[in-house]
């Protein structure tokens, strides 16, 4: 049983996230205001409305976001101009091995 209901067969109950043992202890967060860097603030900014938008336009009937459904350029790898967001080891999806069946 899982969250007080009974899972259905090949439900996935969990997710697991293996994290190397030190290595969250080993961040030095730190808490900035966006105003400390104007780019980014202006970033911010222009995704913040390009998602407000998006989200006006998903209630109108056969509008473009209803037809993508979910905004993608985060998944793509864009900024909200459509322009690389600059991250050049970015992963979408992972390509890990299936678990074994024990015998």
């Amino acid at each position: 049983m899982v969250g007080g209901a009974l899972s259905k067969k090949c439900e996935p109950f969990c997710h697991i996230m293996p994290v190397r043992r030190g290595e969250i202890e080993a961040v030095e967060p730190e808490l900035r205001t966006l105003s400390e860097n104007p780019e980014f603030k202006q970033k911010h900014d222009a995704w913040t409305a390009s998602r407000n938008q998006f989200n006006a336009e998903l209630k109108q009937p056969g509008s473009d976001a209803q037809a993508e459904k979910w905004q993608k350029l985060y998944h793509r790898g864009m900024d909200p101009g459509g322009a690389p967001a600059g991250i050049a080891d970015r992963q979408t999806r992972l390509k890990v091995k299936p678990f074994k069946k024990s015998a």
